[in-house]
């Protein structure tokens, strides 16, 4: 019989190796947005830019975007 011990952690490795499965990916991916000015906007308006980085189940319409 499982314990909550054991869950939590099953849960820890288990997202410890889908992080480090794709780790080279993610990194790239910074790299890329870095490239063009783009990681710095995220970090600059984190808040701004979270409407184009996080799911919504509100569609995204060009009139909700322009202030």
């Amino acid at each position: 019989m499982l314990v909550m011990a054991d869950v939590t952690v099953i849960i820890k490795t288990l997202k410890t190796h889908v992080l480090l499965r794709v780790k080279a990916e993610l990194d790239r991916f910074c790299e890329g947005l870095a490239a063009c000015g783009v990681m710095e906007a995220i970090r600059k308006n984190a808040a701004l830019m979270s409407v184009y980085l996080i799911y919504s189940s509100v569609t995204l319409t060009a009139g909700k975007t322009c202030m």
